[in-house]
């Protein structure tokens, strides 16, 4: 996940991993989820910082 100002510039980046979320059967909308979670806590932790 990468954060980018408006020039362009990388502000921010990090690797999340989801190894539950690749197990055959886990539901689709809990993976989103998810995702979901670990980009908002991204974004919180840059708002944070600047």
């Amino acid at each position: 996940m990468v954060i980018v100002d408006r020039y362009g510039r990388i502000r921010d980046m990090k690797t999340a991993w989801f190894p539950e979320v690749t197990s055959h059967g886990f539901p689709k909308n809990k993976a989103k989820a998810r995702r979901l979670e670990a980009l908002a806590k991204l974004f919180e932790s840059h708002i944070i910082m600047v």
